[in-house]
C-alpha cells in the first residue's frame, strides 16, 4: 500500500515501509489539510 500511495516503483523493505506507514498516519492524524497532498487520482 505504501508503494502505492507514493508512488514508488520498487516495494521499500518492510522495516521502511513500517515506518513510511508510521510517518503518513502521523501526517494525517497531526494535520488532515496537509495529507491532502497524499491524495493521488492515478494509482
Amino acid at each position: 500500500m505504501i508503494r502505492a500511495l507514493l508512488g514508488l516503483d520498487e516495494t521499500p523493505p518492510s522495516d521502511a515501509a513500517d515506518a513510511m506507514a508510521i510517518a503518513l498516519a502521523h501526517l494525517q492524524a497531526s494535520d488532515p489539510r496537509r495529507a491532502i497532498l497524499l491524495d493521488r487520482r492515478e494509482v
